[in-house]
């Protein structure tokens, strides 16, 4: 059986092969990486680090944005707001035309600002890149499970039945949701979860289901409690599967497995004989590591607690590794999930939010001359002000955060308990933060939001393109194509391999 038609594929339909396909996002992302992560390089360029996009008025971060998109879009966006403040809102309504053009249906004539045409075929490249497909689906109520899992469960399990009726090994299978749609259809399952409380809460869970709906599992689920690295050996792999079961054949499935985890499981399955079919969505690609990850000495950037240095999670493929030349780092892609599905009212206020986060890092530049990226936690704040406060305290909280440069921390303990002392006889930080903004938006910000908005679709697609082309050099069948509405499951592209 094929595994699915050219129609229902993610391929959009100038591309004959997904290797054209990844070939023109890649050259796209090379060529724009500012847009979705702030990296330094050397002279050779060699990458040295990453700048958080938050630190956009420190270290020249805005000015490294195209030149023309700059000076004739985003300051003339700044300038005109400034000239006429009692208009500003509409102004600002400028920046969400570049992915919601139909808002410029809204802006009167006189504040409206034409896109430059280096900017426009940007957005025009990124659109023509996009992922194809769509799929409306809808949520229901479910017992002991929420709408989102319930959905994806269904669905999942749904797609998996129509390719493969024997035994399905779930990989992170957490409170056995996907094993427990699996079974209904007759399925046998099989789970390995790292986290024992997980196993515990779907044992209590099933019993309470069961209780509920007033019958009884014909089999019970089994699992076993094992954390996979992405160094296991196919063979201590089979050796946990054959604990639980004495099938021979298996699928094996992950419902967004974090980060480097579906990588790994993509790479087991290839290399054990015993696993004739893959079904896998993924999660969390701000997660990979990459050769030139960072992570393990920047506690903002920690991912995994563990790495093997010939297994990074990006990128797999052959092809992708000669013809990359940007690098993940930390990217949009973590912010922006369904960015095409973002109303103009979420934009704004993500805008207004990172605004804050980007001015109180200024702040802390110009104040001690820091360098770091400070745990700010999440605040729900109506104005800076309050903002900057439960900043400092969130702060004040992480006493094992550790910064970069080991005497900072005292420096900045003394600051916010002075600050916090003092207050606006201290330092005003709202006018501060007044100056800065329009309209509590610092246009710097909401300028990097925005590319990133436009081009994060375009790098998950090459994310996971790169995994089809790594499964194409070893099995005979690989499909992607989505499995999920993005607006109620946003990571919604399932991989499906035959061997």
């Amino acid at each position: 059986m094929q595994l699915v038609s050219i129609q229902q594929e993610i391929l959009p339909s100038i591309f004959e092969t997904y290797q054209h396909y990844e070939n023109e996002m890649i050259n796209l992302l090379n060529q724009n990486e500012i847009c979705f992560s702030v990296n330094n390089y050397n002279n050779e360029g060699q990458y040295l680090n990453t700048e958080r996009p938050t630190r956009i008025l420190i270290n020249g971060i805005y000015e490294r944005i195209n030149e023309e998109w700059r000076s004739q879009y985003f300051d003339l966006i700044k300038t005109l707001a400034k000239q006429y403040p009692e208009q500003s809102d509409i102004i600002l309504l400028n920046i969400l035309v570049l992915i919601q053009p139909e808002i410029k249906e809204i802006i009167p004539k006189k504040y409206y600002i034409e896109i430059p045409l280096s900017l426009q075929q940007f957005i025009d490249k990124c659109k023509l890149l996009y992922p194809k497909g769509n799929i409306k689906g809808k949520k229901e109520q479910w017992i002991l499970m929420n709408e989102k899992k319930g959905y994806e469960c269904k669905e999942l399990s749904s797609l998996i039945n129509q390719y493969w009726k024997g035994c399905v090994i779930d990989i992170g299978s957490g409170k056995g949701y996907l094993m427990e749609e699996l079974q209904k259809k007759g399925i046998e399952c099989i789970g390995i979860e790292g986290k024992e409380e997980y196993i515990k809460a779907m044992k209590e869970r099933n019993q309470k289901v069961a209780k509920i709906e007033k019958f009884e599992p014909k089999k019970e689920i089994k699992v076993a409690s094992e954390y996979l690295s992405s160094d296991i050996t196919s063979e201590a792999f089979m050796e946990i599967v054959q604990k639980l079961t004495s099938s021979k054949e298996f699928l094996m499935t992950c419902l967004h497995a974090c980060g480097n985890l579906t990588p790994t499981l993509l790479r087991l399955s290839i290399h054990i004989p015993q696993i004739k079919m893959i079904c896998a969505v993924g999660c969390c690609y701000h997660k990979l590591t990459e050769e030139i990850d960072n992570w393990k000495i920047n506690p903002l950037e920690k991912k995994q607690f563990y790495v093997n240095e010939k297994q990074y999670g990006f990128p797999m493929s052959e092809f992708v590794k000669k013809s990359i030349h940007f690098h993940l780092a930390h990217s949009e892609i973590s912010t922006f999930a369904d960015p095409l599905k973002m109303s103009k009212d979420d934009f704004i206020k993500m805008m207004k939010q990172q605004s804050f986060k980007s001015v109180f890092e200024y702040i802390m530049y110009k104040t001690l001359g820091s360098q770091e990226d400070h745990p700010t936690g999440k605040t729900k704040n109506s104005n800076f002000k309050e903002y900057f406060e439960t900043a400092l305290m969130n702060i004040q909280k992480r006493t094992s955060f550790s910064y970069r440069d080991k005497t900072y921390n005292e420096k900045l303990m003394t600051f916010i308990q002075e600050y916090l002392n003092k207050k606006e006889q201290y330092l005003n930080v709202q006018n501060i933060f007044n100056q800065l903004t329009i309209n509590g938006i610092l246009i710097e910000r909401a300028a990097f939001i925005i590319l990133g908005a436009l081009i994060a679709p375009v790098l998950e697609s090459s994310i996971v393109v790169d995994r089809v082309l790594y499964l194409q050099q070893y099995c005979k069948e690989v499909s992607c194509q989505r499995v999920f509405d993005s607006s109620i499951s946003p990571r919604c592209f399932a991989l499906i391999a035959k061997k």
